[in-house]
């Protein structure tokens, strides 16, 4: 599961972040200007120091904590707030690969919304008032993409009414050598309408979480 878990992650970002490329990570992919020096690869100090920073404070609860030389993958649930629902983060990193660590740039990746939508069901992508932000974002200080989703679709069965929705907040950094993904996303809001699905856990709360998290794994690398 833990492989599985890491090579559709890997498969996702190349594709969103444009697929396959001559260009080298970090780079523009394009221009006269010589491409910024990478930054140095995962080590297993480096995941195990990550792990180990990512204290988000009282009530966080860890869940998953697999740690490797070349990759991590860790989840956290926060605690609940006063509606009664609670964050969830689901932390990634992996060494950059060909043609993965687009510029950070809104243009560059802008480019690729569709394939950063694979992550929502066709439902969702389908829907009228899907809410899909492609943003330039500061976490601790250094520049990251920030995406927002969000939708509600509730349908009709014989059985009652089946509800999907995404209310997620991904933040995505690199420096050329490695690359992290903070998906922060609602837990337990029990929601039977959109505007209950936008209040029980606020787009803020999403976002403080996500850039929390980040600002502490940078550091930690």
């Amino acid at each position: 599961m833990r492989q599985l878990i890491t090579t559709v992650f890997a498969l996702t970002a190349l594709t969103a972040c444009g697929g396959k490329s001559d260009a080298p990570a970090g780079s523009t992919g394009g221009g006269d200007e010589p491409a910024a020096e990478a930054g140095a690869k995962l080590t297993l100090e480096k995941s195990q120091a990550v792990a180990a920073a990512l204290q988000l404070g009282e009530g966080w609860q860890q869940g998953m904590n697999n740690v490797k030389a070349d990759d991590f993958f860790l989840s956290y649930q926060g605690p609940k707030n006063d509606r009664n629902a609670h964050v969830n983060l689901v932390v990634t990193g992996m060494n950059c690969m060909l043609g993965m660590c687009a510029e950070l740039t809104a243009d560059a990746w802008k480019k690729n919304e569709t394939n950063l939508k694979g992550k929502l069901s066709q439902v969702l992508k389908d829907s009228p008032d899907l809410v899909f932000e492609i943003a330039e974002t500061d976490a601790g200080g250094h520049k990251a993409i920030g995406i927002y989703s969000l939708a509600f679709v509730a349908t009709p069965t014989e059985h009652g009414t089946s509800r999907v929705s995404t209310h997620n907040y991904d933040l995505y950094w690199h420096d050329g050598g490695k690359f992290v993904n903070v998906a922060a996303s609602a837990g337990a809001t029990g929601a039977e309408t959109r505007a209950e699905l936008e209040s029980k856990v606020t787009r803020q709360e999403l976002e403080d979480a996500a850039k929390k998290a980040l600002g502490l794994i940078i550091g930690a690398l």
